[in-house]
């Protein structure tokens, strides 16, 4: 088995350890990465709950066969687990900019891919209600207007217009976390000519053990 540990955001004497199955190659930079992300956008949420959507992403990012384990651990021993099966199917929404697969929705969080096609954008809108904060994952992402570099990250400010695009010849991924779980009616499409940058970008880490 082959383990990834990171420290807890916070100053908690806590780490997060994810367990991968035999043969199954670690995650790229951009995976490990999006699992900082998970933990300070999820911050408040029940451990339980944080765990099961890592174990989620990580199962879905992966190739391989068998079961991927995340655990909260306290010193040495584990005190909550999740695990997901690599390869499990989840519910996927098809959408006008490509598709969106939903890798756990909870009441008080939704936390989704949204599959950019070639070529294809995610209209300018902003939220009145729901915290959205979002992660480039994978492909030619631009955010603005302006090409965006994979592993970083933005937390949207209340009525704040953003628009993603793909500017590739594949496929473009954005992590999303909206708290609450994502609701259409808050998706509001506005006219906004000129975009400002997100004032709240940031490079979230995953910093495994030295061997």
């Amino acid at each position: 088995m082959s383990a990834h540990a990171i420290e807890l955001p916070a100053g908690r004497a806590r780490s997060l350890r994810v367990t991968l199955p035999d043969g199954v190659a670690a995650p790229s930079a951009e995976v490990l990465g999006a699992l900082g992300f998970l933990l300070l956008g999820l911050d408040g949420a029940a451990a339980e709950q944080v765990l099961r959507t890592v174990a989620r992403l990580v199962a879905l990012e992966v190739r391989g066969e068998g079961t991927v384990r995340a655990e909260l651990v306290a010193g040495s021993e584990p005190c909550a687990s999740a695990e997901a099966a690599c390869g499990a199917a989840v519910s996927v929404e098809e959408n006008a900019f490509g598709l969106v697969d939903v890798v756990d929705e909870r009441e008080d969080y939704g936390v989704y891919r949204l599959r950019i096609a070639p070529g294809k954008a995610i209209p300018t809108h902003e939220h009145r209600r729901m915290d959205e904060w979002e992660y480039a994952l994978t492909g030619d992402l631009a955010l603005q207007g302006e090409p965006f570099p994979l592993g970083e990250a933005v937390r949207w400010p209340a009525r704040f217009p953003h628009r993603w695009e793909n500017r590739g010849d594949g496929e473009a991924v954005v992590l999303c976390i909206d708290r609450p779980r994502f609701d259409a009616a808050d998706e509001i499409p506005v006219d906004a000519p000129v975009l400002e940058k997100c004032p709240l970008r940031f490079r979230p880490r995953f910093d495994p053990p030295s061997p």
